[in-house]
């Protein structure tokens, strides 16, 4: 009778323990499926009408860390999907666990998706990378890639201290860009000097549109509008790239306008402009005509502008101030005509603009036209830089440069910084350096 009963205790307990082990697999299971929750939608993976890429470079001295308010200021939704690759300096970031892909939740807090390890952000494919990740794990109707780091115009932006000393040029970026299916929306949000000529046709036919910074921007002042362009996509989330090109300027020169007034005496230089990709060729196309021109009216050029009077930062140049400066002084109809169309087309591509009150004669666009102090480092246009750039291939701008330029030595002059980052955004050294 015992062994009967103690034969039945142990089918019990046996039945028991399988129970328990049952039970406890459905827990485990249920609270991993709650994780990929976060992350994914229960690993069914939902199209979404937008999802916001955002390739955060801070990995160099003095970078200003735009995370952890990327993430107070926006969040996903049924609508939206924010996912951030960030990597930044680790002594300055250690409150970010790793560098990675990380996604912005729907209460604020980011979640880590990918550790990736140190890795270069000045590669072209570490950027495709990450935009096929994206693409594959949050699809979209519509795909916005924003950049934070550096930028120098038509070299390009994004540079990295570790493991190497790289910067992500135009040519990388446009190539990453399109073997990953293009996005719809390139937004430089901090990187300075992007509303650039060469870097805007060198992204032709890899988005919609384009939104950059002709002078100096800094991501401080995106900070103050983030909130109202993500409250505003998820209200409007089927407004068209160019409406949200469009208010994402408006937005732009509100924030920058009710900015503390400690910040009054940077805003004054801030620029920020909205580019029609599509109408950029036809720029560039109207801009070679003139640069032909001149080309064999050198002496009649070199009459008419002075880059000691147009250029900033000592090798940038207002493109639609050296137009109109052109048009201005030209006595020849024919080629009067060949610069104001070129200014058409100029209007045609530059879709809406904010410029401070320092900066009245930008309109949205710089070009390259070193001034006599820079004079020598003509030799480094597109070198290294500019591998892969359509511009040079395109346009006989550089040609012109060469035509109308002496070189002093054979040796160019190291450009100065232009500013520093620290956690308030970006402080250029002085005003009289604008």
């Amino acid at each position: 009778m015992l062994r009967k009963l103690a034969i039945k205790y142990k089918i019990m307990k046996t039945y028991l323990n399988y129970l328990l082990i049952v039970f406890f697999t459905l827990l485990i299971s249920c609270s991993k499926k709650e994780n990929l929750a976060d992350n994914n939608d229960d690993n069914n993976i939902v199209t979404r009408e937008w999802t916001y890429l955002f390739y955060c470079a801070a990995d160099f001295d003095n970078a200003y860390n735009p995370f952890n308010n990327f993430a107070e200021l926006v969040s996903s939704n049924d609508d939206i999907n924010y996912i951030v690759f960030f990597d930044g300096e680790e002594r300055r970031f250690s409150e970010v666990p790793a560098t990675g892909y990380y996604k912005v939740t729907e209460n604020n807090r980011y979640v880590l998706l990918e550790n990736l390890g140190e890795i270069n952000m000045g590669s072209g494919d570490v950027l495709e990378d990450f935009i096929n990740y994206g693409k594959q794990n949050f699809p979209a109707e519509k795909y916005i890639l924003a950049f934070y780091g550096h930028g120098a115009g038509w070299a390009g932006a994004c540079s990295d201290k570790d493991p190497v000393d790289d910067l992500l040029t135009c040519g990388e970026m446009s190539e990453a860009i399109r073997a990953a299916g293009n996005v719809n929306l390139i937004l430089y949000t901090a990187p300075c000097l992007m509303g650039s000529v060469e870097a805007t046709y060198q992204m032709k036919g890899c988005a919609d549109y384009y939104i950059g910074s002709e002078n100096t921007s800094g991501f401080l002042f995106w900070l103050f509008m983030l909130n109202e362009m993500d409250n505003y996509l998820k209200t409007n989330s089927s407004l068209s790239v160019e409406d949200l090109a469009r208010q994402i300027i408006l937005q732009f020169s509100i924030a920058i306008h009710q900015a503390p007034e400690y910040y009054t005496e940077y805003t004054d230089y801030f620029t920020m402009s909205a580019i029609d990709l599509s109408k950029s060729e036809e720029l560039v196309v109207a801009f070679n005509e003139v640069a032909e021109y001149y080309k064999d009216h050198q002496a009649k050029f070199k009459q008419l502008v002075n880059p000691d009077d147009l250029s900033f930062f000592g090798s940038y140049c207002n493109l639609h101030k050296l137009l109109k400066t052109l048009e201005e002084n030209e006595t020849d109809q024919a080629a009067k005509d060949l610069i104001s169309e070129t200014i058409l087309c100029f209007n045609n591509c530059v879709v809406t603009e904010f410029h401070g009150d320092s900066c009245a004669d930008f309109r949205g666009l710089n070009i390259w036209f070193p001034n006599s102090e820079y004079i020598d480092n003509y030799g480094i246009y597109y070198d290294p830089y500019g591998i892969g750039l359509d511009f040079k291939n395109d346009c006989s701008w550089e040609e012109l440069l060469m035509g109308v330029t002496t070189k002093s030595s054979e040796t160019y002059k190291p450009l100065s910084p232009m500013g520093s980052f620290t956690g308030d955004g970006y402080i250029p050294h002085s005003i009289e350096d604008k």
